[in-house]
């Protein structure tokens, strides 16, 4: 069996190997890098939605608190 590989760059191979007398043979499957993988991807996307709601919950905690209108009734001791 033949194995093409790129000119350059990098190629990510993954082997099942299996004895000869097995039902199915041994076969070679190319892996895509780790940055197109599904769970690299969702991992990014949700620190990235952790960080946004951190953000928007400490800038909504840090805002000033507005004076209620009208006259306020202050009871002193």
């Amino acid at each position: 069996q033949s194995l093409l590989v790129p000119p350059q760059g990098t190629a990510l191979y993954r082997a099942v190997m299996r004895p000869k007398k097995g039902a199915r043979p041994s076969m070679l499957k190319r892996n895509p890098p780790f940055y197109k993988h599904w769970l690299f991807l969702g991992s990014v996307s949700a620190a990235t939605a952790g960080l946004a709601t951190v953000a928007v919950l400490n800038f909504r905690s840090a805002a000033p608190v507005a004076a209620p209108g009208g006259d306020v009734l202050v009871t002193l001791p």
